[in-house]
């Protein structure tokens, strides 16, 4: 029996699973440690708060002169507070690596530019332990347009060489930060039976952001089986007040989106949070309203079951 399903026998409370934090990038430049920090996310109250998974996204500055480098040198921390933690996380580079009573842990890069525009890094961080990879971030590079550039154009030849690279090897291909044209150009120049995967997204029909996904990106997800991680980031939201959350989850369920909405939090990445929310400690606060709104079934599917299903 996998260890993902042996998590839901033996386990009663609501799990936690959150498909972005920033922790690492912020630890790495603070100096601060994983088990215990000054910031949103740390080990000590994803225990108490019974997580078990969390996405950890490596970023690194497009203004930054060896990219590749600064995102080896934050993986690395990475796997330097993992290895101090041994009794408390474990590493996901499979579903097989699931480990009951541990916090599962995924390594994700946000931003194609660390690939430095040469195809052959991928193997290089794919090999660090990377499993998923946005291919922008707000801005123009190799890749592609982000969401938030002047005039996006889409993917580049390069960035469809990238999708084919990521197919290969097995890793998520994540469309937050990316453009629309670009979300399609995914589509287009990826497998149907490859998964969608939106680590950090809200929906444009409750807050018209750019960084929000249109109802027909949504639809999309859903059709590929793919997972759509809910941002806390109140401009995304539309306000800061948590009923704001479940607006957005409302209008996915709407869309026939219920085994695929998840938390995306952004904590550690996020510096504008919904009033009463100043890290995982207040995730139950998000929890309780969900569950009055929407009941124990779907409530247990946002928190956690359906990210966790979509590793498994």
């Amino acid at each position: 029996m996998d260890n993902f399903f042996i998590l839901f026998i033996m386990e009663k409370k609501i799990l936690i699973a959150d498909a972005h934090c920033d922790t690492i990038s912020r630890i790495h430049n603070t100096g601060e440690f994983l088990y215990k920090n000054s910031g949103h996310f740390d080990l000590e109250r994803a225990k108490e708060n019974n997580y078990a998974l969390q996405i950890f996204a490596v970023w690194v500055n497009p203004k930054e002169e060896s990219p590749l480098k600064k995102a080896q040198d934050m993986i690395m921390t990475y796997h330097e507070e993992c290895a101090k933690n041994l009794d408390n996380v474990s590493k996901i580079r499979s579903k097989w690596d699931f480990e009951t009573g541990k916090i599962g842990t995924v390594l994700a890069i946000e931003g194609g530019n660390i690939l430095e525009g040469n195809i052959e890094n991928i193997k290089i961080i794919y090999d660090m332990g990377v499993r998923l990879m946005t291919l922008t971030w707000n801005g123009i590079n190799a890749l592609g347009s982000g969401a938030i550039s002047e005039n996006p154009q889409g993917l580049t030849p390069f960035g469809i060489e990238v999708l084919h690279k990521m197919e290969q090897l097995g890793m998520f291909i994540d469309v937050s930060h990316l453009c629309e044209k670009g979300f399609w150009d995914v589509i287009k120049h990826t497998k149907a039976e490859t998964p969608l995967f939106a680590s950090h997204s809200n929906c444009q029909a409750i807050c018209a952001h750019p960084r929000n996904l249109t109802d027909e990106q949504i639809r999309a997800i859903i059709k590929r089986k793919g997972f759509m991680g809910l941002n806390l980031y109140t401009p995304f939201l539309g306000g800061n007040n948590l009923s704001q959350i479940n607006k957005h989850i409302k209008h996915i369920i709407a869309l026939g989106g219920e085994d695929v909405i998840g938390f995306g939090c952004d904590f550690d990445g996020a510096d504008e949070l919904p009033k009463g929310i100043n890290g995982i400690e207040n995730i139950d606060k998000i929890i309780k309203r969900i569950k009055n709104t929407f009941g124990m079934e779907i409530t247990e599917k946002i928190c956690g079951k359906n990210l966790l299903k979509f590793f498994s």
